[in-house]
């Protein structure tokens, strides 16, 4: 079994940690929770004093977990990167509609000050 590096699991965890928006908050607590679970069954391997067939079996059960719980791990990371994606575009999307009202605005304050010192 390959020794991973519990880094990668804690930049994805706090990568969304200054994001304010409702949904990425919902995926970080999913994700911490994961994580806990993660590490939950790095502990229970360790105090594991069972015999050997039987601890062996433990051990491939846990590890099925941890696969799956990594699994989940990623699949909420891009659904993060996927909102966060989205939410960029609607900035751009509000920028491009509110540039046409900024115009019209300015041309409203032009003709104003135009006719009222004629």
């Amino acid at each position: 079994m390959a020794k991973r590096s519990n880094l990668g699991y804690q930049q994805l965890l706090w990568k969304c940690g200054s994001v304010e928006v409702g949904d990425i908050e919902f995926i970080c607590s999913l994700k911490k929770k994961v994580k806990s679970k993660i590490t939950s069954i790095f502990k229970s391997t360790k105090d594991n004093k069972a015999s050997s067939n039987t601890s062996k079996e433990i051990r491939i059960n846990l590890e099925l977990k941890k696969s799956k719980l990594e699994i989940e791990l990623q699949e909420l990371g891009k659904l993060e990167d996927k909102i966060q994606k989205i939410k960029a575009d609607l900035q751009k999307i509000e920028g491009v509609l509110i540039r046409p009202y900024m115009v019209v605005f300015s041309l409203i304050q032009f003709l104003t000050y135009k006719f009222s010192h004629q």
